[in-house]
């Protein structure tokens, strides 16, 4: 796998992201009782909008022992893999919401 594509398509991901801080001020706005969902293209001809329920919020790294890498399977070109003590993962600061 060559990092340098790797770490260029994630970064350009990552860029259009919102931070923890913006995501909260955003969230401040809606009532602490509605129920958070997330939504995701399901990649039929229609591009139904699929809602998924937030259970967990983890942090990439340090909870889930993943990474970011490119993919060719995923409609973002990004996809979270998990790693062992022995990849040379590339490590971002991401919170995932799953």
């Amino acid at each position: 796998m060559c990092h340098f594509s790797t770490r260029r398509e994630v970064r350009q991901l990552l860029d259009q992201a919102l931070t923890v801080g913006e995501l909260i001020d955003r969230l401040k706005q809606y009532e602490t009782g509605a129920k958070a969902v997330f939504g995701s293209d399901y990649g039929d001809i229609g591009h139904t909008l699929q809602a998924l329920p937030i259970r967990v919020i983890e942090h990439l790294n340090d909870d889930l022992g993943s990474s970011l890498v490119a993919s060719a399977y995923s409609n973002s070109g990004v996809a979270i893999e998990t790693f062992d003590d022995s990849d040379d993962q590339i490590e971002f600061d991401v919170i995932v919401l799953s």
